[in-house]
Parts: structure tokens; C-alpha cells; sequence
């Protein structure tokens, strides 16, 4: 395939791989354009409404909600005590400056947040439809006057407090920040009881698939006891992913084919495009993407490359191994 020959050209790697995935007769070497998104100005602000400020609406839904609106159509629905998405996962406390989080099944029932990714269309005059949920609509003379209407319930008028965004609007942020989907991925593995180090690349509709993915990385010989499809099917991620959100609101998100999702606080991208982040709990990560080792974000011919590092813990052997994905994605618009 000859779309992604200048990106592999930029890639070289100090060790042997094996591409995957079956060619085309795309002669075009550029990703899609990274024009700004659409909504990103609503990025740079989030909402959050609490019961103190609001005491009697939000009796019988949550004791407060937060409220993010990503880059290009991609929301995120935080609440404590209560769900407001069927669909949301228990998660840890998302707010900035909280403390180091717990695993959710440990939380005491007025600790407990949720969290939901959700799609959201602008309904014109600063309404937005948020799906799973209902309505949000905000005063831009005055944000902190927001109105919200939760499925069939009737709109609540609501006093929020606006928090400005702590990721600075950088040229690297304002193209990395909006939704992508995978066009390559590159898995290298070194340590535990490897000798070498060992890659792979996948590409095309093989470089989303993780169960396609995993099933090849096991049937290596020198890789039998990294057992990843194991692994995957543990954690309910042996699927395909669908898309990859990073918005500078301060959320990360994977989307999985099968319903799951990873989702994190960013709390940083620096310069050198390095993320400061962590997982909002067991049940919404990927060990494999852990990014305990680093986390780095690097444009490249419009393509995002998203490389996470981590290391990753195998019953029966002593060492943990270092691995290493490094997603190249396209923007999903």
C-alpha cells in the first residue's frame, strides 16, 4: 500500500518486523486535512453542576455533574450518585486535584461516580443534543446559567460553575484534540523472558482489530508465554476499536466494537507532545495502553501516531514485559 510508504520511510525501526494487512491503490501519502474542528471552542471551558448550588433540581438524579463537550461532536457525562446514561460505567473521581484514585468497587455509594461517552449535534442557539441523555444548553452572555433536560424530564434551570480548561491551546493540542480512527498499528514487545526485542506491523482494516492483533502476536514461538489474547479476553477488549478520542477538555477515550470503553483525564500535552494522564478506573482501561512507561502524540503527514508504553504483568513470568503501540490514525471527520 502506497499511502502509508512516507510514514514507514520516517518509522525505521532497529529492529526485524513483519507488515500485515493487504495493499491498495491509494497513491496519496497525507491524512485528511487538520483543519480546526467545528465545536472546538467548546473545548476549552467544562461545566460543572453541583447540589449545593443547585439544591432542589438535581434531588432523585445526582449529587453533581460534569459536563464536557469535545472538539467535533464527542461528549463526556460525569455524575456522582447517579447515573444519567444507562450506558455509563462506574468510574474514579475525574475532577482535577483529586486523590489518587481507588479501584470503583471500593467506593463507598456516596463516592461513586459514572461516566459516559457520548455523541452530541448542535442544535443551534448554543443547544446541544447529547445522545443517551437529553438536552444542554448554556448562556454565552452569562455560561454559568446552563439548562438541562435528562430524557423525558422536564428542563432544569441550573447554576453551574465553568472551569476553564488546564490543557493550553497549542498548534500540536488544536490538531491532536478531536477524534480519530486507526489506519496502522505497531506493536514491539521486549523483556520478561525475551532475549530480543520483536515487532509487528498491522494495517488497514487489521490495524483496529485486536482480536486479529493479539491471535498473531501469540502464535509466535518466542512470544507464546505474553498469551495477549488471553489477556484481552479478561478484560472484555478482544474486539476491534472503533475510534480514539483525546479532547482538550482534559478526556481520553477509546471506543471498543463490542461496547467498552478506556476513558482518562489528560492532564497535560506538553510541547514534545508528551500526555500526562491517567485511566478513571480498572474497568475503563487497557493494560496493554496502560502508558505507565509514556505516553507521546506526534503529528505526522496529517496523521496522528499515538504511542502508548507500557509495561504488562504475565502469571508465571518473573519480569514484566515493555510494550509498546504506537497507533497511526486519521481524523474521523
Amino acid at each position: 500500500m502506497k499511502k502509508f510508504l512516507l510514514l514507514l520511510s520516517l518509522m525505521a525501526l532497529p529492529f526485524a518486523f513483519v507488515s500485515c494487512g493487504s495493499d491498495d491503490d491509494d497513491n496519496n501519502s497525507l491524512g485528511k486535512v487538520l483543519t480546526s474542528p467545528e465545536l472546538q471552542d467548546l473545548a476549552k471551558q467544562v461545566w460543572q453542576i453541583t447540589q449545593e448550588a443547585n439544591p432542589d433540581e438535581l434531588i432523585g438524579l445526582a449529587s453533581e455533574i460534569i459536563i464536557k463537550l469535545g472538539e467535533d461532536g464527542t461528549g463526556f457525562v460525569y455524575s456522582k450518585d447517579g447515573k444519567l446514561v444507562e450506558s455509563a460505567e462506574a468510574c474514579d473521581d475525574p475532577r482535577p486535584g483529586s486523590m489518587a484514585p481507588k479501584a470503583p468497587s471500593r467506593l463507598m455509594k456516596s463516592d461513586q461516580w459514572y461516566v459516559s461517552v457520548v455523541s452530541y449535534t448542535d442544535k443551534g442557539d448554543n443547544v446541544y443534543e447529547l445522545s443517551g441523555l437529553g438536552q444542554f444548553s448554556y448562556d454565552p452572555n452569562n455560561p454559568q446559567n446552563v439548562t438541562l433536560k435528562v430524557g423525558q424530564n422536564a428542563v432544569m434551570s441550573l447554576v453551574a460553575q465553568v472551569l476553564a480548561s488546564q490543557i493550553n491551546l497549542t498548534d500540536l493540542v488544536s490538531k491532536v484534540c478531536r477524534t480519530w480512527v486507526i489506519r496502522q498499528t505497531q506493536v514491539q514487545v521486549s523483556g520478561g523472558d525475551l532475549k530480543d526485542t520483536f515487532g509487528k506491523f498491522y494495517q488497514n482494516e487489521r490495524a483496529s482489530d485486536l482480536t486479529y492483533i493479539a491471535q498473531s502476536i501469540d502464535q509466535e514461538e518466542d512470544l507464546k508465554n505474553v498469551k495477549m489474547a488471553d489477556n484481552l479476553k479478561e478484560i472484555d477488549r478482544y474486539t476491534q476499536i472503533k475510534t480514539v478520542t483525546l479532547s482538550r477538555t482534559g478526556s481520553i477515550a477509546i471506543l471498543y466494537a463490542n461496547g467498552k470503553m478506556d476513558v482518562g483525564t489528560i492532564q497535560n500535552i506538553d510541547a514534545q507532545g508528551n500526555i500526562k494522564f491517567n485511566w478513571n478506573g480498572a474497568n475503563l482501561s487497557n493494560k496493554y495502553i496502560s502508558g505507565d512507561l509514556g505516553v507521546n502524540a506526534k503529528i505526522t503527514n496529517n496523521y496522528l501516531v499515538l504511542t502508548f508504553n507500557s509495561k504488562v504483568s504475565v502469571e508465571n513470568v518473573a519480569q514484566p514485559y515493555k510494550v509498546k503501540l504506537g497507533f497511526t490514525m486519521e481524523w474521523a471527520k
